[in-house]
């Protein structure tokens, strides 16, 4: 009968370390995922970006505004870098401050306002690539940092990665 009662307790016990375990480990786990992709979509848009500047050595000139297509076509890229947050939406080339057909930054849509995990990504860019642990940026990377990547979150609710050409 005792045997049967240190059984019990000891199935218990484990469970109970188990459980405790999970509540505890858990939130880092899905912090790391975070990292993770965080890690991946600056890869994805840093990429893009270096081409980008090979091309204007080469060319004396930026690529046309579009998707990143461009730079594989002229063979600065081997492959369009898929979008680790959303794989939907690839790195576009953008025109921010420097007028019509001038390129100053890779951009890539990082999910939307009603996507927790969007945010925790966003949040986890920001902290890997300027160390800011602050609230989402709301305006376009040319207002908010001097870094050279970055994420912030456009008024209608989007997300977006970039890097600086």
């Amino acid at each position: 009968m005792s045997q049967v009662l240190i059984g019990i307790i000891g199935v218990i016990l484990f469970i109970g370390l188990a459980l405790a375990g999970a509540m505890f480990l858990g939130p880092r786990f899905q912090e790391s995922a975070a990292n993770s992709r965080a890690s991946a979509a600056i890869q994805a848009v840093t990429q893009v970006a270096q081409a980008t500047n090979l091309y204007m050595l080469d060319e004396g000139r930026p690529p046309p505004p579009t998707n990143a297509q461009v730079l594989v076509d002229a063979g600065y890229l081997k492959a369009v870098p898929v979008n680790p947050i959303t794989s939907s939406s690839p790195p576009q080339l953008w025109e921010m401050a420097g007028g019509p057909n001038h390129v100053d930054m890779i951009v890539m849509h990082g999910g939307s306002l009603a996507d927790d995990g969007a945010k925790a990504v966003c949040d986890a860019i920001n902290k890997q690539s300027t160390g800011y642990e602050g609230p989402t940026p709301t305006a376009d990377p040319t207002m908010t940092s001097d870094g050279v990547s970055g994420c912030w979150r456009a008024s209608f609710g989007a997300y977006y990665v970039w890097a600086k050409i």
